[in-house]
């Protein structure tokens, strides 16, 4: 295992070589979405006052796949640079994180050619408690067991719905029509949904490097750029608020939503600021718990103009139910129609 000479000193990761872990640092990761804009007539999670409104008395929940920059310098450390070439993060949020709250990342020591490792974070509360757990890899998956999210999905299998959604009416196996042109570039917002430019993400990245900079990624083993691993997700789902199902349907944006769990694959990288892409979307999934109703959609990025996928991502979106007014209500009269409609 070899560090890159990208990443400053101070967040190469300690070895732990009896547990068989590396140790990232401690970092105060930053809520850079408060400005989001979601639709639907409401303000996002990240949004101090909605957060209270719903129960997050502890402050605003950042969204989860910000710590994704923070696993960098560890799977540097496992797996070396080609991990931006052909790696994967896959993991299930347990605990949200507030704005700057110390938080640390920890990974598998990769043993006798393992492509694949445990990776999790804790918050520095002194208590250990869990932000996140997952799986992280490097290569083909072929041969490899399911990751985190892979097995959270194959659940589903044994969990059908008996009810009817009103927040994701959606159905498993819907696409969407082809997105043509997706791209992050430097200079340029990226959208409502990450309103924010790369330089300003870079300000407050959680690990910085110069890879990530237009200034510095000339510095990076594939001579450019880069995007950093948090970017993955931003873009696979930037443009996620004006996606078109095929037969019409919509996943409904009234609610106030949260990220449940998330997988970035990277097949052929690394992701480049300024270079354009396509993208599909499937349904993959659909389901509930007590407080949400949520939806897993597989998402596909193409080189551009072709069928060759550089990456694709597995995103569980939650709907807060509490976050609708009369919310039981509708969900009643939506099963007593679901009912007559049986019955005749």
């Amino acid at each position: 295992m070899a560090s890159s000479p990208s990443f400053p000193a101070s967040v190469f990761p300690a070895v732990d070589a009896t547990k068989g872990i590396l140790i990232g640092r401690v970092c105060n990761p930053s809520n850079d979405l408060m400005e989001q804009d979601v639709g639907g007539g409401h303000r996002p999670i990240h949004d101090e006052n909605i957060a209270a409104s719903l129960g997050f008395t502890d402050g605003a929940p950042i969204h989860g796949t910000v710590h994704f920059s923070q696993l960098a310098p560890l799977l540097l450390e496992a797996f070396g640079h080609r991990w931006f070439e052909e790696g994967s993060i896959s993991v299930h949020f347990l605990k949200p994180v507030r704005h700057l709250e110390p938080v640390r990342a920890f990974a598998e020591i990769p043993r006798g050619g393992q492509s694949q490792i445990r990776i999790w974070m804790e918050k520095d509360d002194g208590g250990g408690t869990r932000v996140f757990e997952g799986t992280a890899s490097c290569g083909s998956r072929a041969g490899l067991a399911p990751s985190t999210i892979q097995r959270r999905i194959a659940s589903l299998k044994t969990m059908p719905l008996t009810t009817e959604l009103i927040l994701m009416r959606l159905r498993p196996g819907e696409r969407s029509a082809r997105e043509l042109g997706v791209g992050i570039d430097f200079g340029r917002r990226i959208g409502g949904l990450f309103p924010h430019t790369i330089e300003q993400k870079n300000r407050v990245i959680t690990e910085p490097s110069l890879w990530y900079e237009e200034g510095g990624g000339s510095s990076s083993p594939w001579g450019r750029a880069v995007l950093a691993p948090e970017l993955l997700n931003a873009i696979m789902f930037y443009t996620y608020d004006r996606v078109k199902w095929q037969d019409g349907s919509v996943a409904d944006n009234k609610a106030v939503g949260l990220f449940g769990g998330c997988e970035v694959n990277v097949l052929d990288g690394p992701l480049f600021p300024g270079e354009l892409y396509d993208l599909e979307r499937e349904v993959i999934g659909l389901g509930e718990t007590r407080g949400t109703e949520f939806v897993w959609v597989h998402t596909r990025l193409f080189r551009q103009g072709s069928d060759s996928v550089v990456a694709e991502m597995l995103l569980q979106t939650m709907a807060l139910k509490r976050s609708v007014p009369g919310y039981n209500k509708m969900r009643k009269e939506a099963e007593e129609k679901r009912a007559l409609k049986f019955a005749e």
